[in-house]
């Protein structure tokens, strides 16, 4: 995924405010803590409020990759910063099943964004080699 992608400005639609939304799930949240732990959230509770942010946002990173990711067409990898070399293999293992065709033409992309010298396998469901790029076969 790239790092920034370019977007059109927003449009007017007839879609609720989001502010609203967010004021709404706030308001229903602070019920849920009082239901909960009989009080709604206070600082000075006794808690570290920066490890438990720290933690839930690395959960929310973790939601968003998930969205984005099952957002992705079945025949366009992932992709990932790699530290590659020339002669490295790099192994990729796809998670939904891929018709040959489409598992060469996956193999052959990421092999352009490679190093020259590097070998690109691409495994199956199974993890079965099903499709190579560049090195020997």
């Amino acid at each position: 995924m790239a790092a920034a992608v370019s977007q059109p400005d927003p449009i007017p639609t007839s879609g609720p405010a989001i502010a609203d939304l967010v004021l709404a799930d706030l308001t229903a949240r602070k019920a849920e803590g009082i239901r909960r732990y009989g009080v709604p959230l206070q600082a000075h509770n006794g808690r570290d409020a920066l490890q438990d942010a720290y933690e839930e946002a690395l959960d929310l990173a973790l939601y968003l990759r998930q969205a984005i990711e099952e957002r992705r067409p079945a025949d366009q990898p992932s992709v990932y910063k790699l530290d590659v070399e020339a002669g490295d293999t790099v192994v990729v293992e796809c998670q939904r099943y891929l018709s040959r065709d489409a598992l060469d033409r996956l193999a052959e992309r990421i092999k352009t964004a490679m190093p020259d010298g590097c070998r690109v396998l691409v495994l199956d469901e199974s993890l079965r080699v099903r499709s190579s790029a560049g090195g020997r076969d």
